[in-house]
């Protein structure tokens, strides 16, 4: 976390700038420049913004940490977790439940997009930036980046070795600070592609 007389900025979950931790100067430079700072950042987290204009959020490319938002009057309310933003409405007597939402859940068992069960609140997107404009009390959310979905020409062998390298980074990256990291093995292809990224490291229990 980083406090100055002109922004204060914390930072939530496991991000990292080229494979290495964050330093003072990387928060300076968030802050500074959200959309800039937020594309040089990997990793799971959640960056909390706010200086004497705007309160800005920045979550990573996956929405791997979820964040739910309101804005009320003056204020931002959020949270890690959809409840306490449900509770927060229904004790102020602000609850406007969503129907559809409801119907979207049974007939999918999930939620799309930015929605929440509640017409007020909404969902961070993945690689969302949130402002908040502390005078107008106005939200907007941009994405500062977007997956590429143009189709590989070199092969089905290069794609798959860059598939298994990504794997072996991510366990190595998720797995540093354990001694003896486990994995719950469903026997579906995800947890054993997420096993095959131990190869050449000691195996989970």
């Amino acid at each position: 976390n980083l406090i100055t007389e002109q922004y204060s900025v914390a930072v939530y979950g496991n991000p990292s700038i080229n494979g290495r931790e964050l330093k003072s100067s990387d928060l300076g430079n968030i802050a500074k420049h959200p959309q800039n700072g937020a594309l040089s950042l990997d990793g799971e987290f959640i960056a909390v913004i706010t200086n004497s204009d705007e309160i800005i959020i920045i979550g990573d490319r996956f929405a791997s940490i979820p964040v739910f938002h309101l804005a009320d009057a003056n204020s931002l309310v959020i949270s890690f977790s959809y409840q306490p933003l449900w509770q927060w409405q229904s004790s102020n007597n602000q609850l406007d439940v969503d129907p559809l939402a409801f119907y979207e859940f049974l007939h999918f068992q999930r939620l799309f997009g930015e929605s929440t069960f509640d017409k007020a609140s909404r969902a961070l997107p993945p690689a969302g930036l949130l402002r908040f404009n502390r005078s107008t009390s106005k939200v907007t959310v941009d994405r500062f980046w977007l997956p590429n979905f143009a189709k590989r020409t070199d092969g089905l062998k290069a794609i798959a070795g860059d598939l298994a390298d990504a794997v072996k980074e991510s366990v190595k990256i998720k797995t540093s600070g354990a001694n003896k990291p486990s994995l719950l093995l469903s026997g579906g292809m995800d947890s054993r592609l997420v096993l095959g990224g131990f190869a050449g490291r000691s195996q989970p229990h």
